[in-house]
């Protein structure tokens, strides 16, 4: 949903583990989905776009934006919070516990450092573990009213917003917008570490083939 707010979301090579779920993409470890205990949300960090530039955002079946490249500025400027589906009373974390942004050339790249001893982190290593939350969706407000005609379809495009909170949503209105469950010894030490490797945009890839899948498998069963 998009509420003068917005709501945002090659060849591989697989790796199995014994139980035959999929272990590792392109040499990085993946949390599998159906452990469901001994997992401590102090192993790993939730990563991800929280929207992409460039990139058409279905708003609904009538409304289309666009966001242009860094009109999100300085979004650690001020208190960001990170929500489930945006409900300001399920608040995960914000910028002063374990929230970290940074704009790049490609997006708004986040990483969330959930700890064990808080109820809410662990619920949200496991929606994302399970599949049941691997989008993000991000609120803005939209300093700008330009259009244009994109494909003939009538975009906004957006230039200049302020980020107001970003949320772990199962499907969210930029379809590129998204966030895997990370082993922490498998990622830079930092978010800046990732932005530069460009490990943040690789891991897209694999969201985007786990979606795939999955959507696969519901069809076969």
């Amino acid at each position: 949903m998009l509420r003068e707010y917005e709501t945002a979301a090659g060849p591989m090579s697989l790796e199995y583990g014994g139980g035959g779920y999929i272990a590792a993409v392109d040499g990085r470890k993946v949390a599998p989905s159906y452990v469901k205990s001994n997992v401590s949300a102090d192993r790993y960090v939730i990563q991800g776009y929280a929207v992409r530039w460039n990139k058409l955002i279905h708003v609904n079946d009538k409304e289309f934006a666009w966001v242009a490249p860094y009109a999100i500025r300085d979004p650690m400027r001020g208190v960001k919070r990170l929500h489930f589906d945006h409900d300001e009373s399920r608040t995960i974390g914000t910028t002063s516990d374990g929230l970290v942004l940074i704009a790049d050339d490609y997006g708004l790249a986040m990483r969330f450092y959930p700890r064990d001893d808080v109820a809410v982190h662990r619920e949200a290593v496991t929606t994302v573990r399970d599949n049941g939350r691997t989008a993000l969706s991000v609120g803005i407000t939209f300093e700008n009213k330009q259009f244009e005609d994109y494909n003939g379809k009538r975009v906004r495009i957006v230039r200049d917003a302020t980020l107001n909170e970003i949320s772990l949503v199962p499907n969210g209105a930029c379809r590129e917008a998204y966030c895997v469950l990370i082993d922490k010894s498998d990622c830079g030490p930092l978010l800046s570490d990732d932005v530069k490797s460009k490990r943040v945009l690789a891991d897209g890839g694999y969201a985007n083939l786990m979606r795939a899948l999955r959507k696969l498998d519901a069809k076969l069963n």
